[in-house]
């Protein structure tokens, strides 16, 4: 999965759990893209031998920052999810699979790990406005929704549900 901001890409690489970030070449077929940096998707606390995957990335809109105006809104955060935080895919970690929180500014970096509660994430969206994230775990934890908060640089949860229907959801379309 990629994402676009401005003349960067941002690349999503599920199998090793790294973000790249790079630059767009002005003319195609003229110029390599310059490799600005390659960074883990993963909470650094995370389950020896786990077999996590990176699943979703997202990108803050434009122009978007809420709650504390402490942090620096000129940052565009991006959210990718880890899924299956476990060495056994029958033992899952109790405080769920985490959203990798990044600033993009001055150069890619990890600002927040939020742990879920979901197992195995499968699916996250954010809202039109930006104000909040939706996610589903796949084995359990139903679907949570989010508010970004902070600026963009921490989550909240706001809404859980894990009735009827709420395992192995994928995906979200808000209206």
């Amino acid at each position: 999965m990629t994402s676009r901001l401005g003349s960067i890409l941002y690349t999503l690489h599920e199998l090793t759990s790294t973000i790249t970030q790079q630059t767009i070449p002005k003319e195609p077929g003229n110029d390599f893209p310059a490799l600005i940096g390659n960074v883990s998707t993963l909470p650094t606390d995370v389950v020896a031998r786990a077999a996590q995957r990176a699943a979703e990335l997202l990108a803050l809109p434009n122009g978007k920052a809420y709650g504390n105006t402490a942090t620096n809104n000129s940052t565009r955060y991006l959210y990718a999810s880890n899924r299956n935080m476990s060495p056994n895919v029958t033992v899952h970690d109790p405080r769920g699979d985490t959203i990798a929180i990044f600033a993009t500014s001055p150069q890619l970096h990890v600002v927040n790990q939020v742990y879920t509660g979901l197992q195995q994430i499968r699916g996250m969206m954010l809202s039109e406005d930006g104000k909040y994230i939706a996610a589903a775990g796949m084995m359990a934890g139903g679907m949570a929704v989010f508010e970004v908060i902070e600026g963009g640089a921490n989550l909240e949860l706001k809404a859980r549900y894990t009735g009827i229907g709420s395992v192995q959801l994928s995906s979200f379309v808000w209206l």
